[in-house]
């Protein structure tokens, strides 16, 4: 296995048949070599420049497909030879004497009809190759995890079977630095207050052995997601993609909030990536990032002035499941005995410990000797009672399955900076389930119906849920996360003189907390109060669900 890039071309060269799809370093060489000159040769560069720029936009900002754009150039070509005959006819009616010889002209029209509009720009290889040799683009680079050898026309060649697309990660961070807002937003920020308005305004950044020694070091935000590919024929498809993207922490909040200001790092088949526990495809981000925190820093040149700067990946934000596999925890909260990232809480202790001060929390020094005893290599002694024997096994006793890659990363901590998944474990899970069993307890008691409720949510007038069915109360709503919140909004208006007190109250709460959760602004007296109403809501939440069960065996 290699991720060679000359091994990729001289397979490419040797078929004949990647010519279209991978880019070499020869490739830059694509200016016109021919002696052309003069206003005719102007014209064409200044034709090709523009069609680069429209089919760029067509293929970007209208999120076109490439067959469509091979359909345009095509259908916009045979337009213009049409253009073409109707000026040739019109020039020839109007050369009555042999001053304009005729015979020139058809021969200037032939040659034109030979050509497209589009010249030098009209296959997606070509646009690319145009824009890295004029746009100073970027491209993305193939790496290479895993070869198959195929048969195709009865010869044996050998093609990458598991791969991803990776941008180099310091030579976006210096282009990105060229930008004057950006680099005002580095050199000038925000004046400290006693509100919590951005990732800088924490406790990591300011406590960061970096930060601490380079005042303004460049905080960056790797974000992790695992998507569906779809089209415009299914709304479900079996490719799973992982998309690995990050921004800086140090744009203004209000700036960073923009689709301009998030970068693509990596592109793979999340099949591919948890294979090889995406290690290849951030070797060369973790060693940009430990570059960027090490004393001697990385100097760009920023406009034409060179300039050291540092920084480090300050966390990674995504999914519940890709963050628990990059971190190399188990996916699942089911198969692992102490299933979070951050404390050793086990599956019996869940419901009976609510505060922080209660558990104990995971350590990198503690993740690593957890990781020794998984591989065997030394033994982790716990002041506790032993486990029962299904949870005997390292990886489910301490809910790891292998040795991250993150733990390359200079100062950066897995059991501290993996935040959890506020869509997962909260929308698509406690929210879920608390509205799942509110509507199940108003239903069940007859107080009113599902026909009445889907009446209800049919009327609301954005994000409405889906028809709810009986099966839906105990299985699952079958919901988005956005419908789900507009459920949860909806539902106290609803079932307010249909439920029972202490179950719409608790409800109410746990809206609370989610609005502290998802608020843009927070100040550390709000993170004692949540603490409060976090503990009070999971108290309540256990006794009603105990009296419901006692209720439920009595009758």
């Amino acid at each position: 296995m290699s991720n060679s890039d000359d091994e990729i071309i001289d397979l490419a060269e040797e078929s004949g048949e990647n010519e279209e799809h991978d880019l070499s370093d020869e490739d830059l060489l694509i200016d016109d070599a021919s002696d052309e000159s003069g206003k005719s040769h102007e014209h064409a560069v200044r034709i090709q420049k523009r069609a680069a720029e429209f089919l760029t936009y067509i293929k970007q900002e209208c999120v076109t497909t490439q067959v469509t754009i091979d359909n345009i150039v095509k259908g916009v070509d045979d337009l213009f030879r049409l253009y073409n005959q109707f000026l040739k006819a019109r020039i020839f009616e109007l050369s009555d004497s042999d001053f304009i010889q005729k015979k020139d002209i058809a021969e200037l029209f032939s040659y034109i009809n030979q050509q497209t509009i589009f010249e030098g720009v009209q296959t997606q290889y070509k646009l690319q190759r145009y824009q890295k040799a004029k746009w100073d683009a970027l491209v993305p680079r193939k790496v290479v995890f895993a070869w198959k050898r195929v048969l195709p026309h009865g010869k044996v060649r050998q093609v990458p079977s598991q791969f991803a697309y990776y941008v180099d990660f310091l030579e976006q961070l210096e282009s990105i630095l060229q930008c004057e807002d950006i680099l005002n937003c580095v050199d000038n920020p925000k004046a400290p207050s006693d509100e919590f308005r951005s990732a800088l305004d924490g406790y990591i950044y300011h406590n960061h052995p970096v930060a601490q020694k380079h005042p303004n070091a460049l905080g960056i935000i790797l974000y992790l997601d695992d998507i569906k590919a779809g089209d415009s024929l299914s709304s479900f498809s079996n490719l799973g993609l992982r998309n690995f993207l990050w921004s800086l922490a140090n744009i203004y909040p209000e700036l960073r909030s923009s689709v301009r200001a998030i970068q693509l790092l990596a592109l793979s088949k999340a099949s591919d990536a948890k294979n090889v526990k995406n290690e290849p495809i951030l070797q060369k981000f973790i060693h940009g990032i430990n570059r960027l925190s090490s004393e001697e820093g990385v100097t760009f040149n920023i406009k034409g002035v060179p300039r050291v700067f540092h920084g480090f990946l300050l966390f990674i934000i995504g999914d519940y499941p890709a963050l628990a596999n990059i971190g190399g925890f188990k996916e699942s909260a089911a198969f692992a005995w102490r299933f979070c990232r951050q404390c050793m809480v086990t599956q019996e202790e869940k419901s009976e410990k609510y505060e922080e001060s209660q558990v104990v929390l995971r350590t990198d020094v503690m993740h690593k000797q957890q990781l020794d005893a998984m591989e065997g290599t030394s033994i982790v002694m716990e002041d506790e009672t032993e486990a029962t024997e299904q949870h005997e096994k390292p990886t489910v006793k301490y809910g790891i399955n292998f040795r991250s890659p993150l733990l390359q990363v200079n100062h950066f901590q897995v059991t501290q900076c993996l935040p959890q998944d506020i869509m997962h474990l909260f929308l698509e899970g406690i929210l879920e389930t608390e509205c799942r069993f509110l509507l199940d307890h108003a239903v069940s008691s007859r107080k009113i119906s599902l026909k009445e409720v889907n009446l209800y949510l049919n009327d609301l007038p954005t994000e409405r849920p889906s028809p709810i069915e009986p099966q839906h109360l105990k299985n699952g709503l079958r919901q988005t996360s956005s419908q789900i919140l507009m459920l949860s909004v909806h539902l106290p208006f609803l079932l307010g003189k249909h439920c029972e007190t202490d179950r719409l109250r608790n409800f109410i709460l746990l809206l609370k907390v989610l609005s502290m959760c998802l608020c843009s602004v927070l100040k550390l007296d709000h993170v004692s109060l949540l603490k409060r109403m976090i503990k009070e809501y999971l108290v309540n939440f256990n006794l009603l669900t105990l009296a419901n069960s006692l209720q439920n065996i009595i009758s």
